[in-house]
């Protein structure tokens, strides 16, 4: 393991990066009082070789000598695959950074829902199911913006990268042994666009728990969530911090019209006279919204239909799970209740009935809503039968 700590041992380790065929990769980060998570430490390790020399690297970001923008050519090559676990945090770092997700990559948590571990399994226990390791995760919440770092907290982090190489080698041999490599590209394409729409301002009433907004209502609701977006955008600071989900659905309910309305809400804190401006501009997203109310999308204007075929939905369910446990891949990527909902009700165009999710379930699901196939029990085992 190398701390980088000089821009030439950067330029050294990008040299070479560029010659190998993946890279393993991981960060860590503190984002407990900020909007944008505080990159602290990439930690990344080269395939291992038989000649002598580091393969394990951690760089420390916080290093204001360090050039990190050299490190965007490694991320953007084309002909080095990017190795994460569980990537979501991580390419939404990097987009911040560097102003684009690593391309391409691989996310062998995702891999790994298709070749048997479930869904959504952590990173040591695939270490441990893979390599047969049990990790130390005694430093998992450190705080990784405090320097310097210990020598305990330099080897937990780049654990998270060197134990990767094997888990990746072994599921990427699986993948190619059952064909199965190329089903997980459009889930890599869903995460990445799911990381660069996250966090648009015009996208933040997605984020908030909210049921049966119609009319004027939803348009408070997402000219509040727009607003508070762009201001903690702007101030680096939570959202929460600015206005809690609690307080902007309270201001949706009630509609203030002055400083006097605000006082009298149970959630929002008026208090500080500091504040005063912040209170005119709220207000006025408000009156704003009043006056011009936006149109509600389609996500929103269609609720969930009534499920006039819920026992076919039910026996869907347990064909997904019986397709689940035959083929190893997780169910989640397989199909959702609301998808076998649909199939259920007579709709088709649906994700499970297209590409390897209708020859894995889809078209089994549709002959057992025809009628044509049945499901059994045989040595107390669920089957299909004809």
């Amino acid at each position: 393991m190398k701390v980088i700590t000089t821009n030439q041992e950067l330029v050294d380790l990008c040299n070479k990066a560029h010659h190998q065929p993946y890279i393993t990769v991981d960060t860590e980060f503190v984002s407990e009082k900020t909007y944008y998570p505080q990159l602290c430490l990439i930690q990344i390790a080269l395939p291992v070789k038989e000649e002598k020399g580091c393969t394990e690297f951690i760089i420390d970001t916080l290093n204001p000598k360090l050039k990190l923008g050299r490190l965007k050519a490694i991320f953007q090559n084309p002909k080095i695959l990017k190795i994460f676990h569980s990537a979501g945090a991580d390419l939404e770092i990097f987009l911040n950074v560097f102003g684009d997700v690593p391309n391409p990559f691989f996310d062998t948590q995702v891999a790994a829902m298709f070749c048997g571990y479930g869904s959504q399994i952590s990173y040591s226990n695939i270490v441990r199911e893979i390599c047969g390791l049990k990790l130390d995760k005694s430093m998992q919440f450190s705080n990784w913006s405090t320097r310097p770092l210990t020598q305990k907290q330099l080897e937990y982090a780049i654990s998270d990268v060197t134990h990767l190489r094997q888990v990746y080698l072994c599921i990427n041999e699986k993948l190619l042994e059952n064909g199965r490599l190329n089903w997980i590209e459009d889930l890599f394409e869903e995460m990445v666009a799911s990381v660069k729409s996250a966090k648009k301002p015009e996208n933040a009433w997605k984020r908030i728990k909210a049921k049966n907004f119609e009319g004027i209502n939803w348009s408070i609701l997402y000219a509040l969530a727009e607003f508070r977006e762009l201001q903690a955008q702007k101030k680096n600071i939570q959202r929460k911090k600015l206005l809690s989900d609690q307080a902007l659905l309270e201001l949706v309910s009630v509609k203030p019209k002055t400083i006097e309305g605000l006082r009298k809400c149970r959630f929002y804190n008026v208090g500080n006279k500091s504040k005063n401006q912040f209170h005119e501009i709220l207000l006025e997203v408000i009156r704003d919204a009043l006056a011009n109310p936006r149109q509600l999308p389609k996500i929103v204007q269609s609720k969930r239909p009534y499920d006039a075929n819920r026992d076919v939905t039910e026996l869907l369910k347990v064909y997904l799970k019986y397709s689940s446990l035959q083929s190893g891949v997780a169910e989640e990527v397989i199909a959702t209740v609301d998808e076998l909902r649909e199939i259920s009700q007579g709709n088709f165009d649906v994700r499970p009935l297209k590409g390897w999710r209708k020859e894995l379930f889809g078209n089994n699901a549709l002959k057992l809503c025809q009628g044509k196939i049945a499901l059994t029990i045989k040595n107390t085992k669920l089957a299909v039968v004809e």
